[in-house]
């Protein structure tokens, strides 16, 4: 899967499942809580994200402070797809 593959599908999950409007990649980089997103909203995205890309973050990726933006999240994702 391509890195845009990616973006493209956690945008849908942010903007379509989790009903954030996030409407290009600038805000990839702001802070989550700017985003709108919440530790109830990470836990969330998180559930969305194994699902659509059937990976499984690890225990200690779990925790919202283990991520600073979006655009972490992404690099996450790529990184387990690669695995």
């Amino acid at each position: 899967m391509t890195s845009n593959e990616v973006k493209n599908k956690v945008m849908i999950i942010l903007n379509e499942r989790l009903e954030l409007n996030i409407n290009d990649e600038s805000k990839f980089d702001d802070f989550l809580a700017n985003v709108g997103i919440t530790s109830m909203t990470f836990i969330k995205l998180l559930v969305e994200i194994e699902t659509e890309f059937g990976i499984e973050f690890e225990t200690g990726y779990l925790d919202i402070k283990k991520f600073e933006s979006i655009r972490t999240i992404i690099s996450y994702i790529e990184e387990l797809l690669n695995r």
